[in-house]
């Protein structure tokens, strides 16, 4: 963003049709100009396996007294079998 003082008033960044200068020229590698529809998919995908390892660790720490009884040694005494 810079101000015009021309047209007095501010100017977003047009990200010079789809080329940014400024990531070309930014020494530092702090900049970086990243299609919107990689980052979307990228968010998406992270999004998908944080819901997968949070239902895992659910699964894991309701045990199986909960849901299936599993294994005759896995179920706690007092729950019995079905």
């Amino acid at each position: 963003m810079k101000y015009d003082i021309r047209k007095n008033k501010v100017v977003k960044c047009d990200l010079c049709d789809g080329d940014p200068t400024c990531v070309k020229f930014c020494d530092t590698q702090a900049l970086q100009y990243v299609d919107a529809d990689a980052i979307n998919t990228l968010k998406q995908r992270e999004s998908a396996g944080r819901g997968y390892e949070l239902l895992r660790e659910y699964k894991e720490s309701i045990g199986p007294e909960v849901g299936h009884p599993g294994k005759k040694d896995e179920v706690a005494p007092r729950w019995g079998r079905w």
